[in-house]
């Protein structure tokens, strides 16, 4: 970086105060309160189908207890509640509240810069467009703050609305593994998607 790069004050404080903030979502740490709601939509299984190897019920406090490592921002791999925003982040920043709707998070980073995002919406909360925001955050964050230059992910090929989103946010379909998830006595693939932090700076300017 060279002087004509660096910050003033104000962009400083315009780069924090939008970071992890959308107009309709934003991100912020997973607090106790929160893993009631997640745990419960992890459980759905018409929300696990699109998730899991298995479906089968686990007890909450297991699935709690992982995310409660998902979100523990401890090491490189980081993790957040998604909670609705109205825009104004003078409120949000007085301690005001949005609602949980899910959790996400960047792991498996490794030395080479790349990591793996992982997200789980609530499933009344499907269809508003409020997870593709979600996930648009969360990739910026990762090129921006962590330092990433790539960023994958895996889906399930039935999971077309996952897709579609994906897809809207700027990762492009590299491969699949076939037939790589059973569900229902039948083999699925798994679409595997990426976006580099070049294409995202290109679209994100």
């Amino acid at each position: 970086m060279d002087g004509s790069d660096a910050w003033d004050m104000d962009e400083a404080l315009a780069y924090g105060r939008g970071l992890l903030c959308g107009k309709r979502v934003r991100l912020r740490e997973a607090r106790e309160t929160d893993f009631e709601r997640l745990t419960r939509w992890w459980a759905d299984p018409q929300t696990s189908i699109f998730q899991s190897n298995y479906l089968r019920p686990t007890p909450a406090q297991t699935v709690s207890d992982t995310m409660r490592g998902w979100g523990a921002n401890v090491a490189a791999d980081t993790g957040f509640a998604i909670v609705t925003n109205d825009g104004d982040d003078e409120r949000y920043a007085d301690g005001a509240e949005g609602e949980v709707i899910g959790q996400i998070s960047l792991f498996g980073v490794t030395k080479n810069r790349c990591g793996t995002l992982g997200v789980v919406i609530g499933r009344e909360h499907w269809g508003d467009g409020l997870g593709t925001e979600a996930v648009r955050l969360m990739v910026g964050y990762g090129f921006a703050e962590m330092g990433l230059h790539r960023v994958d992910l895996g889906v399930y090929a039935y999971n077309d609305r996952a897709i579609r989103s994906y897809a809207s946010v700027g990762f492009r379909e590299e491969g699949r593994r076939k037939e790589n998830a059973f569900h229902g006595g039948r083999w699925h693939d798994e679409v595997l998607m990426a976006i580099l932090e070049d294409d995202w700076r290109a679209t994100d300017s």
